[in-house]
């Protein structure tokens, strides 16, 4: 039987709610904590990588077979209306944030043309040296580039554009390998709104091969009793008794 684990950021609200989620079912509940101060807003290929294999490879391991994994790591959202447009942050300082036009990116035309562009491209090095020295802007003080340099120019053009596409892929098609290795059942997006963007949280779930749960309401730190502005709320206010029950997960 597999756990609740919740991975969470270790400071603030997102704590104070994971902490009393685990206290109300410690023997079935566990967290897995990042700290926002070590997460670079844009991280190398092998940085995203490090974060992955350390936070989620913990928390899918601790999951284990048929458990559940709560992702309590930032924002989300979705367009009211397209099904298909939503966005969710699975690291903090939007480090990992997944996007609708992202999804649509492994398996595609374009990422074979990025492979392809990064498979031919020169050393950093040189390529640091060429998009320094030309532009194929001629209202730009740099000339443009001479004929011997101008596939170098193009090669290191592309890969430049393509460099972060494939370090969002690299890492996010991770997550699902890990989810899968250790046979995690299910994961809920704890944030806002993004279950509205029904396509794309399937989308996500049939990447990963996992069921994921997400909320298509606010996710709020406090309590609202208004029937105007409903949220899910995710933690109980100070001095409440009851357990703080996550709405329609089977965590």
């Amino acid at each position: 039987m597999g756990k609740a684990i919740v991975l969470s950021e270790s400071r603030g609200h997102f704590r104070r709610w994971a902490d009393q989620f685990v206290s109300a079912d410690p023997d079935n509940r566990d967290t897995v904590l990042v700290d926002p101060g070590t997460i670079r807003r844009n991280p190398s290929t092998a940085q995203s990588l490090r974060y992955v294999e350390s936070y989620y490879g913990r928390a899918a391991q601790l999951a284990g077979r048929n458990g559940c994994l709560i992702i309590s790591l930032g924002h989300g959202g979705a367009s009211a209306t397209d099904s298909t447009v939503g966005m969710v942050d699975l690291l903090p300082n939007r480090a990992l944030r997944v996007q609708a036009f992202q999804l649509r990116y492994g398996g595609s035309d374009e990422e074979g043309g990025d492979l392809a562009v990064l498979s031919r491209v020169a050393t950093q090095r040189v390529c640091r040296g060429v998009l320094g020295r030309y532009d194929m802007d001629s209202n730009t003080r740099r000339p443009l580039p001479p004929e011997e340099r101008l596939m170098d120019y193009m090669n290191c053009s592309g890969a430049r554009a393509a460099r972060p596409r494939q370090r969002f892929q690299t890492a996010y098609a991770r997550i699902g390998e890990l989810l899968r290795a250790n046979q995690v059942r299910e994961v809920v997006l704890l944030t806002c709104r993004v279950g509205s963007a029904t396509s794309f949280v399937d989308r996500m779930a049939n990447n990963w091969g996992v069921s994921i749960l997400a909320y298509d309401r606010r996710v709020a730190a406090n309590r609202d009793d208004s029937e105007d502005n409903p949220y899910y709320i995710y933690f109980i206010s100070p001095g409440a008794t009851e357990p703080p029950w996550l709405s329609n997960a089977t965590c």
